[in-house]
């Protein structure tokens, strides 16, 4: 058993509505973000993809969310997020008095494997390699994590 998900705060940008590609009766709201790494100052290209209600709009630009879903970290390419809930912080975010996202990391769990040995790094920290998979994108998708 893999199961792959993440927890956080978010800002999203550039919303589109997409099609699901299975049925294409289905819409999606696809964002851009980013995911930011324990350090709070590197992060991660992001795609977020929502479920969007019939007659709805994507979120506006710089729209601060708290999010809950599946992850999705692809070498070299951004990571992808379906999201399940998706809740928006209240007030506008083009309102000078919008403020800024509370500055915690987003959490990830991960159900999966450990792939290979154990590795001690020059500072002492012990790191492994977790494969673990994640339904995103109307598809089963594996995933490692170190």
């Amino acid at each position: 058993m893999a199961t792959t998900t993440i927890f956080g705060n978010f800002t999203v940008a550039d919303g589109t509505v997409i099609n699901a590609p299975s049925n294409g009766r289905a819409s999606y709201a696809l964002y851009k973000s980013s995911t930011y790494m324990a350090d709070l100052q590197s992060s991660v290209p992001t795609l977020i993809r929502s479920y969007l209600h019939p007659g709805a709009t994507p979120l506006i630009n710089n729209t601060s969310i708290f999010l809950y879903r599946k992850i999705c970290t692809p070498v070299g390419q951004p990571y992808m997020i379906e999201a399940i809930n998706m809740f928006q912080y209240p007030r506008n975010p083009g309102d000078a008095m919008y403020g800024e996202v509370p500055a915690f990391v987003p959490r990830v769990c991960i159900l999966g494997h450990v792939a290979g040995n154990v590795e001690t790094t020059y500072d002492g920290r012990r790191i492994f390699k977790i494969q673990s998979a994640a339904w995103v994108r109307d598809q089963l998708q594996a995933t490692s994590f170190m």
